[in-house]
């Protein structure tokens, strides 16, 4: 995710403006334990690199 993302910014200048975290078929087990990891582990990162408006509404 956090690859994924610096690889738009750079090529296009866009900014995180959503990111779905919903993939259907999961158990709720799953999907609370992914949600938790991207809070934990992927967004302290990408707000560090990659400041902007959008992390204020967090």
């Amino acid at each position: 995710m956090i690859d994924k993302f610096g690889r738009c910014q750079e090529a296009f200048g866009c900014g995180l403006s959503g990111v779905s975290l919903e993939v259907s078929g999961l158990p709720e087990r799953v999907s609370r334990e992914s949600v938790e990891r991207f809070v934990t582990d992927v967004m302290p990162v990408l707000r560090a690199a990659y400041p902007g408006r959008v992390w204020n509404r967090v």
